[in-house]
């Protein structure tokens, strides 16, 4: 997908769970699926997909983010992140976009 913030990704699952005790209407959720374990950054990622299922940052704050690692031997990981860290992890994300964009950013990654 493609943001009206002028960033782009790939989705690897998006839908909605269905209600419970805890969403009495149900929730929406955007799902990445890491292999190894799930870095801190990913939380910054997650937030501006949210954007891609509601293009309201009011709006978007209320998707789950939820990520998977598949890790050796068949060990997994499961991380939810937040819903009160969205409004930083989104800022966080747009400031490094706001970085890049200007070329004040190194593009290589390290420690992934």
């Amino acid at each position: 997908f493609i943001s009206r913030f002028g960033f782009a990704g790939t989705l690897d699952r998006y839908g909605t769970f269905p209600v419970t005790e805890m969403f009495t209407c149900g929730s929406k959720a955007i799902i990445d699926i890491k292999t190894g374990a799930i870095q801190n950054w990913v939380r910054y990622q997650l937030a501006a997909y949210t954007i891609k299922i509601y293009s309201s940052p009011a709006l978007a704050r209320t998707v789950r983010r939820i990520a998977f690692g598949f890790k050796p031997r068949g060990k997994r990981q499961v991380k939810e992140f937040h819903a009160y860290s969205w409004e930083h992890d989104f800022s966080i994300f747009m400031e490094a976009k706001r970085r890049t964009d200007a070329g004040h950013v190194d593009h290589e990654r390290r420690d992934n």
